[in-house]
């Protein structure tokens, strides 16, 4: 855990809050299983591409991160008041096919933070007590969980972090990649510049 995270916390409302019960990153161990998911997780970049073969152990890595970005996240959860993440994948279907399985066995079925909504416009919405052992107070965290042939699912949100699976898919659209990049502005502005920068990413 980041050292300086609840220190920030602090400043910003003059209060203590808990230690989170969950350490996202002693995921490292049962979810990485070879050096190019290893590389990914022990990386330090705001922003990875993975590029692999079939197989290769991209999907089944990215609920961990996702976890591991909300919880890194906490000092601009706190600040605005709630947490929205992305989960693009090119279509729903796609989605289901792979993505929603390792994804739900984790949030929903392993750590029971919350209940995934399906849907049209499926998102995973985390209990009070989900978000209470995340991040060490309750606030409202939602993945929304969006495809990328239709860009305008992805508008009209403030995102802490995103993850887009199966980029290389045809369905996917470019104005969709511009939409994800306006929603992480905001957050990519706290961390580059503002005062979140070393608690959220040392």
């Amino acid at each position: 855990m980041q050292r300086s995270v609840a220190a920030v916390l602090d400043r910003l409302e003059g209060k203590r809050v808990r230690e989170p019960s969950i350490d996202a990153e002693e995921l490292r161990l049962p979810c990485v299983r070879h050096a190019g998911q290893a590389e990914v997780w022990d990386g330090e970049e705001l922003e990875n591409a993975v590029v692999c073969g079939s197989g290769g152990g991209k999907t089944i890595l990215q609920p961990p991160v996702i976890l591991r970005d909300i919880q890194r996240a906490r000092p601009l959860i706190y600040l605005f008041g709630e947490g929205i993440y992305m989960y693009v994948a090119p279509t729903l279907t796609l989605f289901d096919l792979q993505a929603a399985h390792y994804f739900r066995d984790l949030f929903e079925d392993e750590l029971k933070l919350g209940r995934y909504l399906s849907g049209s416009k499926p998102k995973f919405v985390f209990s009070p007590e989900g978000s209470l052992r995340l991040l060490g107070f309750e606030s409202r965290v939602v993945v929304n969980i969006a495809y990328a042939s239709d860009s305008s699912n992805l508008e009209s949100a403030r995102a802490i972090g995103g993850c887009w699976d199966e980029v290389g898919q045809k369905e996917n659209k470019m104005r969709s990649y511009y939409a994800l990049d306006r929603r992480l502005n905001v957050a990519r502005g706290y961390n580059e510049e503002g005062p979140m920068r070393e608690a959220m990413w040392r």
